[in-house]
């Protein structure tokens, strides 16, 4: 018994009893000793710390101990009974069993040995030692006695006591013993004797099983149920027994849930019970607490009158109100449960009784709307998480099949991110992740659905999350070279998981940590039951207020509806041409309601008639409609009716369906008479292209587009935007202040948990400490060690700095109080104490295998157990096999915010400050197993250990996890942190923006479909949607597949707004999908509210007339539908002709095949050769559908079919669509459809007769009512004949020879028929589709002449005769001519030749006779001669001379070499090629000109073909110096790892150097500083401040570039380029390098700028402030002007180039704006230098603020020169100017001539009066160009070659007066370009940098006329701008519009 107790031993007289009960390390079992001795645990309680596979071990985590939780079925609950008053036997007491009972006294077997001078080993034990109450003692019982001496021979006891009676009794004996003690009649006994008799015996094992609460027979039940209320309260007011007793007695008592029986006592119980459960009640609540839940269920049974009901209802609030039971489960109300599964769920085996289910109730009211809606809300919770639960529950026992239940072991946490739903998990599996053979399919992790998580896995500290997203497809696997032969590895998945709404039992806080810590050993499970459709439902059925539920009487007490509110209006009116075109278009509604009763209509049949009219007037309309009979055109005429009506309805119409097809086709048909405008479809899963523009998404993006959103709306829109980015930012530092608490510094370790003693002791032990360059002593000068005596000295000189600091306790400690850069000696010291820590940590590998010991795996199920399951109960896999499919239906994925997970996963940040961090190794990290691992604090740990050197490796991990869970375990108001810094509260200041913007995005939908008369949505849509509904009111609401929604589904959405529902459906089809096969069988949870009402005799409306089905198939519904006609339209319907029969079921004795779903292989083929013959015989693929009962059918015939259609006897299209293909169905998923001919496969084939889920009736509805012509069964009939649903239809098919086991194909003509009748038998011999052979010989209809040649079958069209025919006309030629009969004689053109001959050379005409053509000129080719050379040629005969060119050769002498040659007679002079060698020398070169004497010779050096050659052979050369100078230092690096690797100390292999801008490393220093500071583009409104330049050496990344770059195309082309990212990844590149980036422009590979300013933007930085810059072998570079997407190395390489230069400019053909370059071999990337900086961001493009704050004063109105200086570190208003000055000036300089001059000094020139004048000239241009470009300033240069000029201007501004020469028109020249300015100045070293209006230009060179009069409403002219749109001349004719500011000195 697993958890309760050891094996049955026997006595030595052979009587049977019962082992000790209990868990962990005080179990008994095995030897005798053992078992008596008394239980240390309980059985399901958490055993002792033993070794990791005991049961009693922390570790251990048995699944058993979840099975029962905490209940064994065989004994009492966690209790043990020696816990009574018992003690251990001592040194003189002997335990024994009674092996005898002889005249009253009794013999005992001792349980040990007795002393040697014993020699009999039986006790005997007199009956006078124990009292007159123990005559119930039997064999088997267990007691204690102490011998005597008086005779060793005859061992005997002086006296006894029980121990334990273990011997069972039933209830008779025990009921006959209480009544013996007089406790059945006295609640309070006063008999103290009985009482502690009774206390005695509760050491009886069988009498704890009878208080456990074994099923008693009815009879007992209220004897037995008083008997243990009374002992329990005697036992409460037994003076002699222990509170800890009575507790435990009380515990047992209440655990025993079968004690509050069944049924309802009578009155004359209820009133001898009531005190006694009042007084039962005080005990529980002294004694068990938490307990009293359990009182509910009984006080609800003893509730008797209002009086007594109001005093319960009371207790029941003061229960529910504690603060213990908040969370029972047993106690909430429906409206407070989680909408995720409690632990109490899971583990707490709670009855039937503590789950409080209840059945609907299908054809009686209910009490209360509470209780409506308290049986639907939990039968509807219940059916979500059934299958999770069972399914944790199995395999924690082991015995789960993984098919049942998603599991994935060993996940990875990556790290969180931040969407509007809220904290998002980036998660992983890799190929530890998935069992052997598990794959991961497209259905797995499908988003919305429910997962838990758990680190231990015992899913006890269960994480509840939604799947947010997934990768589509798994990353391959890298290929392992270390395991040859192994089995191939699965591939990676991301995704991401959404923290569940419904709040997880621990905080945010406690969650993250944990999944933090156990990254890489995650438990995952997915629910089987798609959760997306439950909980949208889940929580509006929580929100709903339950006084304003509408329709209240009519769903809660079945009250008939009346006619609907809008109806009752006196002026409500409908335009009846809709359904009556011949009366008044306005018609009363009431008034057309009526004559809808006795009016017959030409656009519906009479049952339409009345079902609208029942839809008009009831406020809950119900109209079932049989398969075919037009319900879809039903509820879109009731839908028309409605949207005439005046006048109009105040909310919209409400379409709801189940599945997004039948929402499809509703819409469509409204389409018809309202425009699209008015139609709103909300959800994205529509396949109608006509529905596009009435998708919400569209009609959304329209409305932005045209600017229809208000404007007030888009304002806070944008205002919440900035909260909620805001509060993601304050988010996600409280996360970044919160991940340091999971991981110390070993100088935090030592300061906080380390003594002074300790500290002298550890270092004193070190003799040596090796020195690498890292470690930079202040106070002493080191060689390659620091050795034990300088360690002494440093410390002592540590201790001496903090005296001279002043410190009050001047020790070790107090130095590292005073923390590092402080002071010398100090500093020293920290170093040391940190390195020497270090070494003392565990490393790596052990922590690593520490935490192997505490990873619990998930084992195998047993083999075959899902096998043997399927053996006792058919119906499992008819559960198992109802499709995931259904659920693909219910809901539409929402925008996640993400393009893909491949972005979501790059924004993932990881927890730990520690993750990757060298200053926090992994022992300093917080691990998973700490909490399990530590028992004891950090100083109970450390406080014994004098010397920690000598601490174990694990010890010393324990003392560092206790250490990081002590801090963590501090006070979080101790270290000042507040809300806005904690996490809690800033994760709830998020929620509350991400509440706010989604209400928003609510009303911004609102706003945009409030105007729709119609919104069409599926019923999940519905619910998750709920605010949008709220929002739009709607008053009418229509739901087509009625009887397929759930009715909590629908309830949910019946708020007080809607006046008007509508249910259209067929409850005799298929049912609502329930997933529990319990909440089906007794709770009737698959009936629909249609269904329900139906059944409470609700008036509805019966559909009666189909028009889908052929007579014959139709007949065969009758039983189903006893009142269903054919319509009119059936008689359209064709027959098919191959067959006689429109139904036939086609039988066999296959037998099925039973795995994880029902097969049949012959039903299979058979199916797949029916289909192929159909198309054979002209049926379209798509005309066809075959449905399987069960999902593995239908992969099956699916297989079938695709084998088949790649065969050669296939009669399918080659090419075809997947829409033009038979559709595969299951009979579930294909209710609602139809088509021309439907195949229906059973499956089922048995010895047992059994069908599953195919007895049902609505299931053979489904399945026969889909075929319009012909209808084909294929099934064992023996299966069926029997069932009581398929009874009738198999007589009726046997009655017209409808069944057979051959299926009968026969030729349609009458007169074949005997020839040519087929009977297939098996799927093997199915004919070719001209089975037929004869010849057709039908008389041909259009010329009714000839008979048709072709054969038989298949069938063919007889409309065209192609009967060849001969015949003449003579009016046309002399020629026979020939036509098929179908052709018209005028259509035939003759093809013979014409053969008229030429009167003028008696030639004949070469042409055909037809068309016409005349005979006047003859073109026959004749020879003739050429007239220049007399060559022979040929001409037409009419002409004199040819018209062709000659040719014939010539001679002629070359113009050039004077040398002969020849060339054709028509080739003019000019065009002759001189094929010779050319004579020329090339006088550049010297050399001979190596063309050919006609082609031009080379005009350069460049081009000489001899010196290329020259060129080539010394670039090779100068190449191959290159490659050999990086082989050389590649080596040098590879050396300096070897010697670092063979512990040279004196080798650093990385290292950071910080360059200074004063000392030695100035010069470098500032060459970077130019470099980034030459590179900003103004455009990027960046200008830095320099904080800091780090220098980065690191010898494996050097190496790895110089290795890399001697395999470029040309090693010469290396060059300086900028790269930014965020801080870690900074951390990462210039440690292990580039890593190719996802796919970008040009495809994946290492992106760098040659503009710093590009690099440094924050979507590249990520805000680290930290730029790379790198050293790049770019070699051979190929220029692309637009994007590559798909580029990559090896294509590259092909190409014969290195790298890609996408040019600046290029943004126009699809490049880019500014220079990029990228390399797809990152080790040709090497970090170089890492430039920290501050942002600064000058809005150029909106004005400057030039104020220079502490500078020198400004005269009153005066004008100012000030020098401005670049003070390197001081960020104020005057480096600033002076930054944004100089990187204008150097990022825009483009002429080479001018791209080495340096700025030598910079001026500002201050001038208020002309200042004034600028300012009002930008308000003008502001008002005039409001909110756009033109309306804001630019910078400008202008040159001029004097000093006075450029004083003059800067003091007055320029003088339009002595303009002179003006090249592009009157006014100022300025350039945006300094080089065009410089070539202006004339060599003079000044330029003026101006700021500028230039207003709307305009472009192009328009001569010197241009001038202000004829600038076409343009208020500049800009000549010759680049790429950039920056112009080389601007030419300004208002001089106010110029403010000249800087003056730019050049070297």
């Amino acid at each position: 018994m697993d958890g309760a107790g050891g094996p049955h031993r026997q006595s030595a007289s052979g009587v049977p009893f019962r082992g000790g009960r209990g868990g962990g390390r005080g179990s008994r079992g095995g030897a005798r000793s053992q078992s008596r001795r008394p239980n240390t645990h309980h059985a399901g309680q958490r055993g002792g710390r033993g070794q990791p596979n005991q049961p009693g071990s922390s570790r251990g985590r048995s699944a058993s101990r979840f099975r029962n939780g905490g209940r064994n079925p065989q004994g009492p609950p966690n209790f043990n009974p020696n816990k009574f008053g018992n003690r251990k036997a001592d040194a003189d007491s002997v335990l024994v069993d009674i092996c005898a009972v002889c005249e009253g006294h009794f013999f005992g077997r001792p349980h040990q040995e007795l002393p040697e001078e014993y020699t009999q080993k039986d006790i005997f034990i007199r009956r006078n030692l124990l009292t007159p109450f123990d005559q119930y003692l039997l064999q088997g019982d267990v007691l204690e006695v102490r011998l005597g001496y008086k005779n060793p021979q005859k061992p005997e006891a002086i006296k006894a006591s029980i121990v334990e009676i273990t011997t069972s009794r039933n209830t008779e004996q025990v009921l006959e013993f209480f009544m013996d003690m007089n406790f059945a009649i006295q609640p309070m006994s006063s008999n103290a004797l009985n009482t502690e008799k009774l206390v005695s015996y509760l050491k009886s094992t069988a009498i704890w099983e009878f208080f456990y609460g074994t099923k008693e027979p009815p009879s007992h039940f209220y004897q037995i149920f008083l008997q243990k209320i009374v002992v329990a309260n005697n036992v409460a007011t037994y003076g002699n027994m222990s509170k800890h007793h009575v507790r435990r007695f009380f515990q047992t008592l209440l655990d025993s849930y079968q004690f509050f029986g069944v049924g309802t006592p009578n009155e004359a119980e209820l009133n001898y019970l009531l005190p006694i459960l009042l007084i039962f009640f005080q005990n529980v609540t002294e004694f068990q607490p938490e307990k009293t839940s359990i009182l509910i269920p009984m006080l609800d049974k003893f509730a008797r009158e209002e009086y007594d009901k109001h005093w319960i209802k009371c207790i029941k609030n003061v229960i529910r109100g504690s603060e213990d039971y908040s969370s029972d489960f047993r106690v909430l109300e429906w409206d407070q449960l989680p909408n995720i599964p409690t632990s109490q769920e899971l583990f707490g085996q709670l009855s039937s009784e503590d789950r409080r289910l209840q059945p609907v109730l299908t054809s009686e009211p209910y009490s209360s709307v509470s209780h409506y809606l308290d049986t639907y809300f939990r039968l509807l919770r219940e059916n979500c998480f059934a299958a999770l639960k069972t399914g944790i529950s199995e395999l924690l026992e082991n015995k789960l099949d993984f098919r049942d239940m998603i599991v994935y072991k060993r996940v990875h946490f990556k790290g969180i991110t931040l969407s509007e739903n809220g904290i998002i998990l980036v998660m992983s599996l890799d190929e530890n992740s998935l069992r052997p053979g598990q794959t991961i399919r497209n259905g797995d992790l499908q988003y919305g659905n429910l997962v838990c998580l758990s680190a231990s896995g015992s899913f006890q500290d269960s994480v509840w999350a939604t799947v947010f997203m997934r990768e589509k497809e798994p990353k391959p696997a890298a290929s392992s070279s270390s395991s040859q032969g192994s089995q191939s590895r699965q591939g990676t998945l991301g995704f991401a998981l959404e923290l569940s709404k419904a709040s997880n039992e621990a905080s945010m806080e406690q969650v993250l940590q944990q999944l933090d810590c156990a990254s890489g050993h995650l438990s995952l499970v997915e629910s089987p039951t798609y959760f997306k459709a439950h909980e949208p439902v889940l929580a509006n059925l929580q929100l709903m207020d339950k006084e304003s539920l509408a329709f209240e009487p009519q769903l809660v007490s079945l009250v008939p509806s009346n006619v609907p509110k809008y109806l009752q209006t006196q002026n409500a009116t409908f335009n009846n041409d809709i359904i009556y075109p011949n009366l008044p278009t306005s018609y009363d509604a009431l008034m057309f309601t009526s004559h809808l009763k006795s009016n017959k209509s030409e656009v519906i049949d009479d049952s339409q008639r009345l079902a609208l009219r029942c839809m008009l007037k009831n406020e809950i309309a119900i109209v079932q409609g049989p398969p075919g009979c037009g319900k879809t055109y039903l509820g879109a005429k009731f839908v028309n009716l409605i949207m005439t009506m005046q006048p109009k309805l105040r909310g919209p119409v409400l379409l709801l369906t189940y599945k997004n097809h039948a929402l499809d086709e509703f819409l469509k048909r409204v389409l018809s008479f309202l425009p699209s405008e008015e139609i709103c479809r909300i959800g994205g899963r529509s396949e109608a292209p006509e529905l596009e523009a009435t998708n919400l998404r569209s009609m959304r993006g329209v409305a932005f587009e045209q600017g229809k959103v208000p404007s007030a709306l888009k304002a806070e829109r944008f205002e919440t935007n900035q909260k909620l980015d805001e509060a993601k930012r304050q988010l996600c530092y409280a996360l970044e202040i919160n991940s340091k608490k999971y991981s110390l510094t070993t100088l935090d370790f030592a300061s906080k948990f380390l003594s002074e003693a300790q500290i002298w002791k550890f270092l004193s032990t070190i003799k040596n400490i090796p020195v690498n360059k890292l470690m930079v002593f202040k106070t002493i000068t080191t060689g390659k060690a620091v050795t034990s005596s300088e360690i002494m000295k440093i410390c002592k000189s540590a201790i001496d700095e903090c005296r001279m600091f002043g410190l009050p306790n001047s020790d070790l400690k107090a130095a590292l109080a005073l923390g590092p850069n402080c002071l010398d000696a100090v500093d020293d010291f920290l170093l040391i104490l940190d390195h020497s820590l270090r070494q003392w940590l565990p490393n790596e590998k052990f922590v690593k295998e520490v935490e192997q010991e505490f990873v619990v795996e998930i084992e195998k199920p047993t083999k075959n157990l899902r096998q043997a399951q399927q053996s006792t109960d058919d119906d499992d896999i008819d559960d198992l096999d109802l499709e995931m499919d259904r659920f693909k239906v219910l809901a539409d994925s929402k925008s996640s915010g993400f393009k893909d997970f491949k972005q979501l996963s790059n924004e993932a940040v990881r927890l730990r400050a520690s993750q990757n961090n060298p200053n926090y190794p992994l022992a300093l990290q917080l691990q998973s197993f700490a909490s399990d691992l530590c028992e004891k604090s950090p100083s109970t740990i450390l406080s014994d250990r004098e010397n920690i050197s000598e601490m174990p490796l694990r010890v010393r991990l324990i003392a560092i996890q206790s250490a990081i869970l002590a801090s963590l375990n501090k006070d979080p108001d101790s270290d000042g942190s507040d809300d806005d810094v904690s996490v809690p509260g800033a994760l709830e200041k998020f929620k509350k923006f991400c509440d706010a913007k989604s209400e928003l995005d609510a009303r911004l939908s609102y706003s945009v479909m409030s105007h729709c008369r119609v919104i069409g949505m599926t019923i999940t849509g519905a619910s998750i949607n709920r605010h949008l509904i709220d929002l739009l009111r709607p008053s009418v609401v229509v739901v087509e597949e009625a009887a397929e929604v759930l009715e909590p589904q629908l309830t949910a959405l019946l708020k007080p707004y809607v006046q008007h529902l509508v249910m259209i459906g067929d409850h005799k089809q298929l049912r609502p999908s329930v997933e529990s096969f319990e909440l089906i069988k007794d709770y009737n949870f698959d009936i629909s509210m249609m269904e329900r009402l139906i059944l409470g005799k609700m008036p509805y409306a019966l559909l009666q007339f189909q028009n889908r089905m052929r007579p014959g198939i139709s007949a065969y519904l009758t039983d189903i539908y006893p009142d269903l006609k054919d319509g009119p339209n059936v008689v359209a319907i064709r027959k098919v002709k191959f067959t006689p029969k429109s139904i036939f079921f086609w039988t066999h004795d296959c037998i099925e095949k039973a795995e994880r779903s029902y097969t049949n292989i012959e039903e299979a083929k058979r199916c797949s050769q029916l289909a192929n013959f159909l198309v054979g015989q002209g049926f379209k693929p798509s005309e066809i559908t075959i449905i399987a009962a069960y999902k593995g059918q239908k992969g099956l015939i699916r297989k079938e079919l695709e084998q088949l259609q790649k065969g050669q006897k296939s009669c399918f299209p080659e090419k075809m669509d997947r829409s033009e293909n038979v559709q595969i169905q299951t009979i579930d998923m294909y209710q609602g459809d139809e088509n021309e001919v439907v195949i229906i496969s059973l499956t089922r084939s048995n010895n047992s007769g059994k069908v599953g889920f195919m007895k049902e009736l609505n299931r053979r509805c489904v399945a026969q009512s889909r075929a319009k012509r012909l209808c084909i069964f294929i099934g064992n009939d023996k299966m069926f004949n029997d069932q009581p649903k398929w009874k009738v239809f198999m007589s009726k098919l046997r009655l017209n020879d409808s069944l057979d086991s051959v299926f009968t194909i026969q030729c349609p003509r009458e007169e074949h028929r005997l020839i040519t009748t087929i009977q297939i038998k098996d799927s093997e011999v199915f004919p070719p589709q001209s089975f037929c052979q004869k010849t057709c010989g039908m008389l041909m209809p259009s010329c009714r002449k000839h008979l048709c040649p072709m054969l038989c079958q298949p069938d063919h069209s007889h409309d065209i005769c192609k009967h060849p025919i001969k015949y003449n006309d003579l009016m046309r030629c002399l020629h026979e001519r020939n036509r098929k009969c179908f052709q018209d004689p005028k259509d035939i053109v003759c093809g013979k030749p014409c053969l008229i001959k030429f009167t003028r050379c008696d030639h004949a005409c070469d042409q055909k006779c037809e068309p016409k053509h005349e005979h006047l000129l003859c073109r026959k080719r004749v020879p003739t001669f050429c007239r220049d050379c007399s060559g022979p040629m040929q001409k037409y005969c009419h002409q004199e001379f040819s018209q062709d060119k000659c040719k014939s050769d010539v001679q002629i002498i070359c113009a050039k070499c004077k040398k002969p040659g020849t060339k054709r007679c028509s080739d003019p002079i000019a065009s002759y090629n001189c094929l010779e060698n050319c004579i020329v020398i090339l006088p550049f070169c010297g050399h001979a000109c190596d063309k050919l004497c006609w082609q031009a010779c080379p005009d350069k050096k460049e081009n000489c073909s001899k010196c290329k050659e020259i060129i080539r052979i010394e670039n090779e050369r100068r190449n191959a110096q290159l490659k050999k100078q990086h082989e050389d230092l590649a080596k040098r690096f590879r050396k300096e790892l070897e010697d670092a690797k063979t512990g040279n100390s004196a080798v650093t292999t990385f290292s950071r150097e910080t360059l200074s801008p004063n000392g030695e490393t100035s010069a470098e220093y500032m060459k970077v500083e130019d470099m980034v500071l030459k590179s900003v583009q103004k455009t990027h409104n960046w200008f830095p401040m320099i904080q800091k330049i780090e220098k980065i050496k690191n010898s494996e990344l050097s190496a790895k570039f110089h290795e890399a770059v001697m395999k470029m195309f040309d090693s010469s082309y290396i060059d300086q380029k900028f790269h930014g990212t965020d801080m870690d990844a900074v951390e990462k590149i210039i440690k292990n390098g580039f890593k190719p980036s996802s796919k970008g422009m040009y495809g994946p590979g290492v992106y760098l700028a040659t503009d710093s300013s590009k690099s440094a933007q924050e979507k590249y930085t990520k805000q680290s402030n930290m730029l790379l810059v790198c050293k790049v072998g770019l070699g051979k570079t190929k220029k692309c002007d637009k994007a590559w997407d798909d580029a990559n190395g090896a294509k590259l390489k092909k190409e014969g180039f290195d790298s890609i230069f996408a040019p600046r400019g290029t943004k126009d053909t699809g490049g880019v704006l500014f220079d990029e370059f990228v390399v797809f071999d990152p080790d040709r990337v090497l970090p170089e230098y890492i430039v920290h900086y501050n942002k600064r961001g000058v809005p150029v493009m909106s004005g400057f603020n030039y104020a220079l704050s502490g500078m020198s004063s400004m005269g009153p109105g005066g004008y100012q020169k000030i020098e401005l200086k670049h003070k390197r570190g001081i960020d104020n208003a005057e480096t600033q100017n002076y930054l944004m000055a100089a990187a204008q000036f150097y990022s825009l300089i483009q002429n080479p001539q001018f791209s080495n001059r340096k700025l030598a000094a910079i001026y500002y020139h201050q001038n208020p009066a002309l200042e004034a004048k600028f300012a009002a000239e930008c308000a003008l241009m502001k008002a005039k160009y409001p909110n756009q470009e033109e309306g804001e300033p630019i910078l400008a240069f202008h040159g001029t070659p004097t000093d006075a000029n450029l004083d003059n201007i800067a003091r007055n501004n320029f003088d339009l007066r002595k303009l002179r020469s003006c090249a592009y028109g009157w006014g100022v020249y300025l350039s945006e370009l300094p080089d065009i300015s410089l070539s202006y100045a004339r060599g003079a070293p000044k330029l003026l940098l101006c700021k500028v209006l230039p207003g709307k230009s305009r472009l192009g060179d328009c001569g010197r006329s241009i001038g202000p009069d004829n600038l076409c409403s343009c208020d500049s002219h800009k000549i010759a701008p680049n790429a950039n749109g920056r112009g080389s001349e601007i030419v300004i004719n208002n001089v106010n519009r110029i403010l000249p500011c800087f003056e730019l000195h050049l070297q």
